[in-house]
């Protein structure tokens, strides 16, 4: 059951850049504050705050693939 919920987590983030899923993953599954995010990836607050907006886009988008 985990390793299907794993699997689609990873199909639902397959079709985004490497970052926006670098910062999607580090702010749900690690919690880190998008302050510390923006640390880790050498990036402006503002850069992964359209990231994440991006990633939430992305697994809301109609495709079927986030749902």
């Amino acid at each position: 059951m985990i390793d299907t919920a794993v699997e689609r987590i990873d199909r639902m983030l397959a079709g985004l850049p490497t970052r926006a899923r670098r910062a999607f993953l580090l702010n749900r599954l690690e919690g880190l504050p998008r302050q510390m995010i923006a640390e880790r990836l050498g990036v402006s607050q503002g850069t992964v705050e359209r990231d994440l907006r991006r990633a939430f886009i992305h697994c809301l988008a109609p495709s079927g693939e986030c749902r």
